[in-house]
């Protein structure tokens, strides 16, 4: 039996974080096209996230990360840029209806520059669409799209960690690391946000039913 090496557990986590990542925006893309809308989420979200992505691209570029995070940067890229369009052509053509890698680890400054861009980018873009939702109660919103932005973001840091820990290496992909898990955590607030609004407007119908019941 093939014994699996950390390099493998490394490998095999990018690739399962690439797996998340192609099913997490799908959800959200689909969910647009059947409302006709793309109010459910906010534009300042998508937007920061597209930036994120870029500068998260070229900082993985000039640092040399691992392929896996290359192709990721790229995908992401490409589905913040569907997202946007989405989002101008649905409020546009409905104006008069509003619904709602390698061995090297340099530590080069240009490339920790992008990388710690991309994290802040990454966890900002989560602020407004967290006040989006207190506005819209998350009503047009994908839950899928956060559960596996959690699962994408947890086997990205493991494709990471598993491929070394050793201090250098660590320091070199930090702001990707805090990049991903800040954006787990604010992730877990939309997915309560979620939860929340959702047993409430359940609370609501079942309270309209026994009101219903009761006049009859």
């Amino acid at each position: 039996m093939t014994e699996i090496t950390l390099q493998d557990a490394s490998g095999i986590a990018g690739w399962i974080s690439i797996a998340c990542w192609i099913i997490v925006y799908t959800p959200q893309i689909w969910e647009n096209y059947q409302l006709k809308s793309g109010e459910g989420l906010s534009v300042a979200f998508v937007v920061l996230w597209l930036v994120g992505d870029l500068t998260n691209l070229a900082g993985g570029a000039m640092a040399h990360l691992l392929p896996t995070m290359i192709i990721l940067a790229i995908y992401y890229t490409l589905c913040d840029v569907i997202l946007l369009f989405q989002i101008y052509y649905y409020r546009h053509s409905h104006t008069a209806v509003v619904v709602v890698g390698t061995e090297r680890t340099p530590w080069e400054w240009k490339s920790q520059v992008l990388g710690y861009s991309s994290m802040a980018l990454y966890i900002g873009s989560r602020i407004p669409q967290i006040a989006h939702n207190a506005k819209t109660r998350c009503e047009g919103l994908s839950l899928s799209l956060f559960f596996f932005s959690i699962s994408g973001n947890l086997t990205y840091v493991a494709s990471i960690l598993l491929k070394s820990v050793e201090r250098s290496y660590v320091i070199a992909n930090i702001s990707w690391l805090i990049g991903s898990g800040g954006t787990v955590f604010l992730d877990l607030i939309v997915l309560g946000q979620f939860i929340y609004y959702n047993s409430q407007n359940k609370a609501g119908d079942e309270y309209m039913d026994d009101s219903d019941s009761s006049d009859e």
